[in-house]
């Protein structure tokens, strides 16, 4: 299977190594050359930093970029590659929904926004890739549920469907809350048992 991962970040990064190890072709596609490509290299994973590189036969297409970037990044890959009903694209954001990847909906191509709830490695720094059974949340058009269920599961997480009516405002506050309380628990349990 081919695999287009945009942006080496942290969990693109992952994302990528998870389909390699997996025996899939991976392209990372990142705006700038960076230490990301040598990491990319040595894990047998091609890298682009131009989109005249991007496969067009790319079967899954994982947008891993920052929120206020996806709507236009999905709009230019949709420009870029032809229509292929057979194609997944997702984008990972816990706050944006299906709307952001409607130019591959409209041409009714799969699509899914789906959250790891996982705390990714350093971006480009991690050796093994499996999500070890880490909570991954699905929203997906009709024609990609199963695609990107099965999909979560080759990560090693496991798919937990949201409503399409739910408000991912409250699903992403909600999440943020609980790990920054989390965070700052465990910090301070640290603190005590320190003195």
């Amino acid at each position: 299977m081919k695999v287009l991962v945009v942006g080496p970040g942290r969990a693109g990064c992952q994302l990528a190594l998870a389909h390699r190890q997996a025996g899939d072709q991976v392209v990372l596609l990142g705006r700038r050359s960076g230490k990301w490509q040598g990491w990319a290299r040595r894990n047998g994973i091609a890298t682009a930093t131009s989109l005249k590189r991007v496969p067009p036969d790319c079967v899954r297409l994982i947008i891993a970029v920052a929120d206020a970037d996806i709507t236009a990044v999905a709009t230019v890959l949709c420009g870029i590659l032809p229509p292929d009903k057979q194609r997944m694209t997702i984008h990972l954001s816990g706050m944006t929904g299906l709307g952001a990847l409607s130019c591959f909906a409209e041409r009714g191509e799969q699509v899914a926004a789906v959250h790891p709830i996982y705390a990714f490695a350093e971006a480009c720094s991690c050796d093994s890739a499996r999500l070890g059974g880490a909570a991954v949340t699905v929203l997906a058009s009709d024609n990609g549920r199963a695609a990107a269920k099965s999909l979560v599961r080759k990560w090693g997480a496991k798919p937990v469907e949201l409503d399409a009516d739910g408000d991912r405002r409250r699903y992403h506050l909600a999440l943020t809350l609980a790990s920054n309380h989390l965070a700052g628990a465990f910090g301070r349990a640290e603190e005590i048992l320190g003195d």
